[in-house]
């Protein structure tokens, strides 16, 4: 694991956060092609980086966030659990809905959408290219028509129903602030979220890997392949 950990650590430090997120999926599924990972709605894939968080490095995360009127830092503490949404793993689709006689088939966005409007300078515009990429079909009184055709409201009908369809998708934490007790929604991006952390790792990982080299002689192959308490162990020898 720890070999496949900076592989993934290497493959993802130039990526975009998008790139890096399916890039962590290789320590979920270390079987699984690049296309099959981009092609797994973001859901799915987020549950899947919230186990692989739980598997790696605990079930308890913590993390800071700022207050947005007074600028307090305010300490969260929470259980993977507690944003792992039930049945997110198994969302599938596609999917269909009716709404002010338009019938849309559509499937949920995936990593490769995002993928298709990365830089994108227009946030909004973005939005409904996602939307656009997710349309399967639309009809209208029988006839077939293109999602530049569809009313503002079916569109954001259509944006509804994914955020229905997907709740994992988009996690968000209720904080208050101890020290003037504002309240508000923080979204959690857990792939950004383990991603610091498995750079952390990585990083003293390679140090390690450099200590004992140097000292001892050994392989980067051979010293990743040590148990990390004999890793520890030399380590502290080399200290005195």
């Amino acid at each position: 694991m720890n070999a496949l950990l900076l592989d993934v650590w290497e493959e993802g430090r130039t990526g975009s956060p998008v790139a890096r997120a399916l890039t962590l999926l290789r320590l979920a599924f270390p079987d699984s092609g690049r296309e099959e990972r981009e092609s797994t709605c973001i859901g799915r894939r987020d549950a899947a980086l919230i186990q692989l968080r739980t598997r790696l490095f605990g079930p308890e995360i913590v993390s800071v966030a700022t207050c947005p009127t007074c600028g307090e830092r305010v300490e969260i503490t929470f259980q993977t659990d507690d944003i792992l949404v039930p049945g997110a793993a198994d969302a599938e689709g596609p999917g269909s809905l009716e709404v002010d006689g338009f019938l849309l088939t559509y499937r949920l966005p995936a990593s490769r959408d995002l993928l298709a409007v990365q830089g994108a300078s227009d946030v909004n515009e973005a939005s409904r290219q996602v939307l656009g990429g997710c349309l399967l079909s639309a009809v209208f009184r029988e006839e077939p028509v293109s999602f530049s055709q569809l009313p503002e409201s079916v569109i954001d009908a259509l944006a509804a129903r994914f955020a229905e369809d997907d709740p994992q998708a988009d996690v968000q934490l209720s904080l208050c602030c101890p020290e003037c007790e504002e309240k508000w929604d923080l979204v959690f991006d857990i792939a950004s979220f383990l991603w610091t952390e498995v750079e952390a790792v990585a990083e003293r990982l390679l140090l390690e890997v450099h200590i004992l080299a140097f000292n001892y002689g050994w392989s980067e192959r051979d010293i990743l392949s040590l148990p990390a308490a004999r890793r520890q162990f030399y380590l502290q020898e080399i200290g005195g």
